[in-house]
């Protein structure tokens, strides 16, 4: 039986209460209210959550918890079985240093230049035709790049195998849709060229995000938790 070291433990435990913590205080929803039956809202994005895995950047870097936000169609065509849509969308994390429970950096990617947040939504939906149910979905490439707060480069990208796939439930609603979207994601990421290694990530979608505000409180509660053990350990 493996057994985590306390710092894995920690980790584990302190970020899936601040997590939970900012759910709670945020609203988080099960469903996004859309005037239209986009199966990716305008602006809308995603939570994805490596719990109780976590991600290390660094030995000072670590979350469990990145955000896809700022979804915006840019392109859609019928395939065979569905649609695939092309869109373009942001990548964000905040990281805590392990030790000390402190804020130590954060990061916002840009998609690789070229490329594009796509999805094949498939089960024969149609967003003029057939738009209402529960459509599988596959997401074909996401691959982003960028800089971290403490200049590490960073990318992150789907994983070649197994595939990242989900369901998409629309059902319509009072003045439009309501939108329910979830992945099971596989990603493969690097720092500074050298690989890192990534868990399963669950996706849920998230209305309108603010990565920032939701980072910020659960670095906080973090923060606090750390503090409260270090004071008890005294």
């Amino acid at each position: 039986m493996l057994t985590k070291s306390p710092t894995q433990r920690a980790i584990t435990a302190i970020a899936t209460i601040a997590i939970g913590t900012a759910f709670a205080a945020t609203g988080a929803h099960a469903a996004i209210f859309s005037t239209t039956a986009n199966p990716f809202p305008q602006g809308s994005g995603f939570t994805l959550n490596s719990a109780p895995g976590y991600i290390e950047v660094s030995p000072t870097e670590a979350t469990q918890e990145v955000y896809i936000s700022n979804l915006s169609l840019y392109n859609y065509e019928q395939i065979t079985g569905g649609t695939q849509e092309e869109l373009t969308a942001t990548f964000s994390a905040n990281f805590v240093n392990p030790n000390t429970g402190n804020p130590s950096g954060t990061a916002t990617l840009s998609l690789v230049p070229g490329t594009y947040f796509t999805v094949d939504v498939l089960g024969g939906f149609n967003p003029l035709t057939n738009n209402v149910g529960t459509f599988p979905e596959t997401l074909v490439s996401a691959s982003f790049e960028g800089t971290d707060s403490n200049s590490n480069a960073l990318t992150a990208s789907l994983a070649g195998t197994p595939s990242t796939t989900g369901t998409v439930t629309i059902s319509q609603t009072t003045g439009g849709y309501e939108i329910a979207n979830t992945f099971t994601v596989y990603a493969d990421a690097t720092v500074n060229g050298s690989p890192v290694t990534v868990p399963s990530l669950g996706a849920s979608g998230t209305p309108a995000p603010e990565p920032a505000s939701l980072g910020l409180l659960a670095v906080s509660m973090i923060g606090t938790v750390f503090a409260r053990r270090h004071r008890r350990s005294v």
